[in-house]
């Protein structure tokens, strides 16, 4: 993303849902939707994401989340938040938001990187992950090509 723009906006968050579905179909129509209130509210043409799914002790899987959006256009997580919990509480599901959720990140500014690679680095640990068997994915990214 920052091979597109000089300033990116981080938002982090989890999904947690009802559930232990087989596949990862909640997890694509959530994207489509939130991702079409994205490009209209902001009026972005790129959206960047990372999601990890993550099964441990719980009966049910939960989602770590992780948007990258242009950071001349969104400053705030405010509108971006309520449109999250928006989308997956009407798939009757619930977000967490963590402290700290969400990096603005100018394209030359290393420390201000790393700190979101170290943040995003949680979602790479290998425990909880397995849980979903080989009919399904553990993680999904944007395929967003070099600038």
């Amino acid at each position: 993303m920052l091979s597109h723009h000089h300033k990116v906006f981080l938002l982090r968050f989890d999904l947690h849902q009802q559930g232990n579905p087989l596949n990862n179909k909640r997890i694509s129509v959530f994207i489509r939707q939130l991702f079409g209130r994205i490009e209209t509210g902001y009026k972005v043409k790129r959206i960047g994401y990372l999601w990890v799914r993550e099964q441990e002790q719980s009966d049910n899987p939960h989602y770590h989340f992780a948007i990258l959006l242009d950071g001349s256009k969104v400053q705030h997580p405010h509108y971006l938040l309520e449109m999250v919990k928006e989308v997956w509480e009407f798939m009757d599901g619930t977000a967490w938001i963590p402290r700290n959720c969400y990096y603005r990140i100018k394209r030359d500014d290393f420390n201000a990187v790393q700190l979101v690679v170290l943040r995003v680095s949680y979602f790479a640990k290998g425990r909880g992950k397995d849980s979903g068997g080989a009919t399904r994915k553990n993680y999904g990214t944007s395929r967003i090509a070099f600038a």
